[in-house]
């Protein structure tokens, strides 16, 4: 509570920010126990706050996001949705195009949107789907293909509006590019895999763009390449399934 004072009294001074914000991050890594008491003591509003105050202040992005991603769970959810979060991380990710916070904002899409209507709409509405594709094309590497993909099911998942706008914004080209950049990797493999699944499901234009893109031909190395990942197996299979 000590902390949630001073950010609330400090919402100006960036080094008292990027200090909580901080503190957030240290308390809620790890620890279910940590992140249920910053939600009760309202640390949502605080974190967003922070976040919408400093938004060029590339290490207040940083430690905010990933506050964000790591507070975004169950009830969490809602309150972060309430207190503006989607908007401030697409602002986020829009302002700071470099691989840290590229990151810890993917991750935050990708656990806001998880099993949440009401954040998957709010951040349709914000324009995460095109920073979701902006950040998969800009940063090759595992941590940023991984976050960006997994931002990319949690927001089709159940939510027409995100399928629909994911396709539009270029999703199935850069879901294709992160399997064939990565093919040894499982983890880029089961993600990827299954952001096409969710891509393609129900979907016509997303099927089409994911066949244009070469999806067959990344479906079928992947699964070859891991043949003993259950994950990559079953969505590689559905994502083929759907491509037929």
């Amino acid at each position: 509570d000590a902390d949630l004072a001073g950010m609330r009294a400090h919402r100006d001074n960036a080094e008292v920010q990027h200090a909580g914000l901080k503190a957030v991050v240290s308390l809620a890594r790890g620890c279910a126990v940590g992140q249920a008491a910053l939600v009760t003591a309202g640390k949502p509003d605080a974190v967003v706050a922070g976040l919408c105050a400093h938004r060029d202040d590339a290490v207040v992005q940083f430690n905010g996001l990933y506050a964000v991603a790591l507070l975004a769970k169950d009830s969490a959810q809602a309150a972060l949705v309430t207190a503006g979060a989607p908007d401030a991380v697409v602002a986020g990710l829009h302002a700071h195009p470099g691989v840290p916070v590229q990151h810890n904002g993917l991750y935050a899409v990708a656990n806001l949107a998880q099993g949440c209507a009401a954040a998957q709409a709010a951040l349709v509405t914000a324009g995460a789907p095109d920073a979701v594709v902006a950040g998969l094309r800009a940063h090759p590497g595992v941590q940023v293909q991984r976050a960006g993909l997994t931002a990319a099911f949690f927001l089709t998942r159940g939510c027409a509006a995100g399928q629909a706008a994911l396709v539009t914004a270029g999703a199935p080209d850069a879901v294709v590019a992160g399997l064939c950049a990565h093919p040894s990797d499982a983890g880029v493999q089961r993600d990827g895999l299954t952001a096409a699944f969710y891509l393609t499901r129900g979907c016509a234009a997303g099927q089409a763009a994911l066949v244009t893109a070469g999806a067959p031909d990344a479906v079928v190395a992947g699964l070859c390449a891991h043949p003993s990942d259950a994950g990559v197996q079953r969505f590689g299979l559905l994502t083929a399934a759907y491509l037929a």
